[in-house]
């Protein structure tokens, strides 16, 4: 028995969003893990260019190999939320006194650059939780079935005090093409966030703020 193209179409649409978010995903987990790296190098005015007039530039492999070393096995969650924690510390008015005293120049940002921090690192969680039903949510048969595939419909345990329970999830196309889309500008929001740590004149705005708020990162349950 063979599968039709329109199948085949329906079928691959899909999968492709399933695919791209999982790309994109990793892509923003590993713009958090530069964040994070940058912001340890400025709490401890350790930033340099890894070159000077007789070498050439260092391969970034070989650039702030100590703390890729101690981030190497962290999973997604534990990068954002150290990252949030070392964001959050950076920027109290307590260490910016330290790091002044100390002949280190702290992170100078606005009051909307502090408040797209904070919404990033919550939605950051949020995505991290959709991530973990997509990828470990059991589908049963649907990826084997012959019928094409709109949706996706898939069961996981959850863990409850009284023991577990059984939450049912749906995946639906629109829904995987929208988080896709949002996430491409979730991407260069963090971006800016870095750029922002080392440079005044590019920081955020109210506009920005309301597009991040306006980002959301669930999934339906079916129970």
């Amino acid at each position: 028995m063979e599968r039709d193209i329109e199948q085949h179409l329906s079928n691959w649409d899909l999968f492709k969003a399933y695919g791209e978010f999982n790309i994109k995903f990793e892509g923003i987990v590993d713009r958090f893990r530069k964040l994070l790296i940058d912001l340890v190098k400025k709490y401890y005015g350790f930033e340099v260019d890894w070159e000077d007039e007789n070498t050439d530039l260092l391969p970034e492999y070989m650039q702030d190999r100590l703390l890729k070393i101690i981030l190497h096995d962290d999973g997604a969650m534990a990068i954002i939320e150290k990252c949030r924690s070392c964001f959050m510390d950076s920027t109290s008015q307590e260490v910016v006194s330290i790091l002044k005293a100390n002949q280190i120049n702290p992170i100078n940002l606005n009051i909307f650059d502090i408040q797209v921090a904070e919404l990033l690192f919550k939605k950051a969680i949020q995505l991290v939780n959709v991530r973990n039903i997509l990828i470990h949510t059991n589908f049963n048969e649907d990826f084997f079935g012959w019928n094409p595939l709109t949706e996706l419909k898939g069961a996981k345990d959850k863990k409850i005090a009284k023991g577990f329970k059984e939450v049912n999830y749906i995946f639906v196309l629109t829904n995987l093409e929208l988080f896709n889309e949002q996430m491409e500008k979730f991407y260069l929001h963090i971006r800016k966030l870095q750029f922002a740590i080392y440079n005044e004149e590019e920081n955020f705005n109210e506009n920005d703020l309301n597009e991040i708020t306006a980002m959301v990162f669930q999934i339906e349950t079916n129970s």
